[in-house]
């Protein structure tokens, strides 16, 4: 009887170590699969530092080119996250700059890691004068095209001591 019982346990040792192997397989296998799953998360989430330097560019060029006295309204509408609801207030504001040259200087881009939005300090002058010195602004990627974001213009609006109605919610 010995003999049987010997056997027998020798058989289950062989049991429990192919049982170990499939679970170390198996763990491995998940592992590997979550590290590969994460990789492609972060890669799609940020930017080549060329693709950063080109929003960049993108970026102050529309703002620069938003705040110019001579930018015409339906382009400064399309240079603004909803610039069609925007249109009655900006006419107004920008309207009594007509005989100043007015412009932006952009100080600071930053852009975050997916490249949907932007943090911007700048400086709007009048005539070569700074009249609002760093101010922060948000620009949003809406459509593969950097605008001014709402937010901004609302604050500046605001500064002013106006709030058209479309700004109440902002």
């Amino acid at each position: 009887m010995a003999n049987k019982t010997s056997r027998k346990s020798n058989s289950f040792v062989p049991t429990i170590i192919g049982g170990l192997v499939i679970i170390i397989i198996v763990v491995v296998i998940s592992i590997w699969i979550a590290h590969d799953h994460s990789k492609v998360i972060t890669s799609n989430n940020q930017l080549s530092s060329s693709q950063i330097n080109a929003d960049k560019q993108q970026i102050e060029a529309n703002w620069k080119q938003f705040f110019a006295a001579t930018t015409p309204l339906n382009t400064r509408e399309q240079l603004l996250q909803n610039g069609s609801a925007f249109a009655q207030p900006m006419q107004a504001e920008f309207s009594t700059l007509s005989s100043a040259a007015s412009s932006a200087i952009i100080s600071q881009v930053t852009v975050n890691n997916n490249g949907t939005s932007a943090s911007v300090s700048y400086t709007v002058d009048l005539n070569g004068q700074p009249v609002l010195k760093d101010q922060q602004g948000t620009a949003l990627k809406i459509n593969n095209a950097w605008k001014v974001s709402d937010s901004t213009l609302c604050g500046l609006l605001r500064m002013g001591g106006t709030q058209p109605p479309v700004c109440k919610n902002i």
